[in-house]
């Protein structure tokens, strides 16, 4: 019987499938809070590029969690959240606070 093996997932796309590790950018995001959460009532798309011309990926409802890095970009954040990254508008997202480093004895 022959076996047949998962393609490992692109560096920095989602997590590997072994051991469900994180590569590439978003790497030091793992177990981190989430940064900003949505804000409008209606949710908020997540989008493949910055603008509304860019393709709908999912839709987030209020008060989901994603993770912002990188600069934004015309009012845009790039985000991710789960295995799904994108950009979505700003001004619908609010900052969360952080944990101290401190209290995790990384100060």
């Amino acid at each position: 019987m022959e076996r047949t093996r998962k393609p490992a997932a692109a560096p920095g796309t989602a997590r590997e499938a072994r051991g469900g590790r994180m590569e590439g950018p978003q790497a030091g995001l793992e177990g981190l809070l989430a940064e900003y959460a949505v804000t409008s009532e209606s949710g908020l798309n997540l989008r493949d590029a910055p603008g509304m011309d860019g393709a709908v990926l999912a839709e987030l409802p209020r008060g989901a969690g994603v993770y912002s890095y990188g600069e934004a970009q015309d009012g845009w954040l790039r985000v991710r959240t789960g295995r799904l990254e994108g950009w979505m508008l700003a001004k619908h997202l609010e900052e969360l606070p952080l944990p101290e480093l401190s209290a995790y004895g990384l100060d």
